[in-house]
Parts: C-alpha cells; structure tokens; sequence
C-alpha cells in the first residue's frame, strides 16, 4: 500500500492481480468522509491501464468534500 493525497482527500492506494485483471483501489478520506474507489483492466491492456492512469490521477484530484464533512 501506498499513501496518496488528492487535493483535500488522502489515504491509501494499492495494486493488485486476480482472475486476470489488474486492479487498483483508493481508499480516501477527508474529515469523517470516506470515499472507495476502484479501477480495473484486463491484464492483457496494461498499456492501456498505463495511458489511463494520469486521467483516473486527475479525476481524483477533483473530488471535494460537501456539508459537513470535517
């Protein structure tokens, strides 16, 4: 596992192979929000899970916390 941080959110992220896909998955909090995502590829288009990494990145960048989230 490793530790990320996407503008207000930060947690962790890890990687993993099963069942022949390539799965990553974030697990992010920002105050007593926590937010679970995912992402996945066939192992055969690890390329594609390459090209596609800075726009996931950037997706999660965008996430911000609403209410009362703190």
């Amino acid at each position: 596992m490793v530790q990320v941080k996407y503008g207000q959110f930060w947690g962790l992220t890890a990687c993993f192979q099963k069942d022949d896909l390539m799965w990553r998955e974030w697990w992010l909090r920002s105050g007593r929000l926590m937010i679970y995502a995912t992402y996945n590829v066939a192992a055969q288009s690890l390329d594609a899970a390459v090209k596609e990494q800075a726009d996931v990145e950037s997706m999660l960048a965008t996430l911000k916390p609403k209410g009362n989230a703190s």
